[in-house]
């Protein structure tokens, strides 16, 4: 019998934690899931709404044809289907449709949130040379974790 109580209070003293750490990691998982879905569309866009289709003429360049990069970023204001340049992600959220869907993020990752921020970057001789991409999600546990990457201007 004492040796099934010493038994039984290891495995509660030191198996039972580990329950807890595994759902952390699944959310941590989920959340990566999640940033992998919105960067990757993100990453998919055009650097400024006047930049040209491709790339090609990057906005504020020397080229022929280049126009000035957008000055005011803003926020969403445009129907999911028509993002079709980074300015569009600013201010993204759990309740925005998912591209191509007529759900939300909330709806497939339910108790997460999180939000879009793009930044301006470095400038040089007046020219804007990238953007930040800021996202911040924030798990079912109250942990939050931010995932940035820097778009540049070519």
């Amino acid at each position: 019998m004492l040796v099934l109580g010493i038994g039984l209070v290891m495995m509660a003293t030191m198996l039972l934690p580990q329950a807890d750490r595994a759902a952390e990691t699944l959310h941590r998982v989920r959340a990566v899931e999640l940033a992998s879905t919105i960067m990757t569309e993100v990453w998919s866009q055009r650097f400024d709404p006047n930049t040209g289709d491709g790339g090609v003429p990057a906005c504020d360049s020397v080229q022929p044809l280049s126009k000035s990069c957008f000055d005011n970023i803003g926020t969403v204001t445009k129907a999911r289907a028509a993002f079709n340049n980074l300015n569009d992600f600013n201010g993204l959220t759990q309740n925005s449709m998912m591209l191509g869907s007529t759900t939300t993020y909330a709806q497939v990752y339910p108790n997460y949130q999180f939000n879009v921020v793009i930044e301006k970057g470095d400038e040089a001789g007046g020219r804007l040379l990238n953007k930040v991409v800021v996202l911040n999600i924030t798990t079912p546990t109250g942990e939050q974790i931010r995932f940035d990457a820097v778009r540049s201007n070519y």
